[in-house]
């Protein structure tokens, strides 16, 4: 047998070893729209690339801020079965505000995060599926959008399906974020459903709290969202809140898009 046959032999049956070491990704489980996250992972080296533009407006009487950002973008990279790799970032940020007295402008490139997302549970006939999400903050934004240091972060997500095609989920995050007064504890929690609908589309509707900047308070906000596979491996979405209750009134649009490559599987 020819070197070359020999070659080609050893190649095929790598190949063949690592198709079968190497699942096939389930179900499209992206961390967008919303602001909770899922608590699925991607699968071991499955890339999945999330990202979307976004519309922010809000404040009280003469007091108005607007933000455009974009390309929001989310990076998930497949380490295991259950744990991933993370980069994201809010891309550009464009962002204006109107006090009383004058107006204000700033842009540029905001902090971006690292981390890791584990799959602690899977769901049980009961009890709900969880995960665990550790960033940390990377202060690398323009100088009016950073917040100048390295902040951590922790999110708990939880999420369960229910009978006729419902789920619902939610997600408690804490933080230590920087600010020029130096670091404050901050917390946000979320809850969700979900429901599929026909012709490929699905439903989320979300409620979540947030806290504002140092001393400003809190902020409810009622978010819905439509969702639009493309195959197995893609996904398009548009969503949009508005504040509730709290002590910033204000809304928000947001369009996106999912795109999964298990990119192993390409060269098998």
């Amino acid at each position: 047998m020819s070197n070359l046959r020999v070659l080609l032999l050893a190649m095929t049956m790598a190949g063949s070893a690592l198709s079968q070491t190497v699942p096939e990704p389930g179900e499209l489980a992206p961390d967008r729209p919303g602001f909770g996250e899922s608590t699925e992972v991607v699968g071991k080296l499955v890339t999945q690339v999330e990202g979307g533009f976004a519309l922010d407006r809000g404040g009280r009487g003469g007091d108005r801020e607007t933000a455009y950002a974009g390309p929001q973008t989310l990076l998930r990279f497949g380490i295991s079965r259950r744990v991933e790799l993370r980069f994201e970032g809010e891309g550009y940020v464009w962002q204006t505000a109107r006090p009383v007295e004058s107006l204000s402008r700033a842009s540029g490139l905001s902090d971006h995060t690292v981390g890791l997302k584990f799959k602690l549970h899977d769901e049980g006939k009961f009890g709900p599926a969880l995960s665990l999400i550790g960033n940390l903050s990377i202060p690398v934004g323009n100088e009016a959008l950073t917040s100048g240091a390295v902040d951590p972060e922790v999110k708990l997500g939880w999420s369960k399906n229910l009978p006729k095609a419902f789920s619902i989920s939610g997600t408690f995050n804490v933080a230590s974020v920087s600010d020029d007064k130096g670091r404050v504890l901050d917390s946000a929690f979320s809850i969700s459903a979900g429901h599929r609908l026909a012709g490929g589309f699905a439903g989320t509707w979300e409620v979540y709290r947030v806290n504002l900047e140092r001393g400003q308070g809190t902020s409810w906000v009622a978010a819905s969202g439509v969702t639009h596979g493309l195959g197995q491996n893609a996904q398009l979405d548009l969503s949009a809140g508005h504040t509730v209750a709290g002590a910033r009134s204000g809304w928000f649009l947001a369009a996106g898009f999912v795109y999964r490559h298990p990119h192993l599987k390409a060269f098998l």
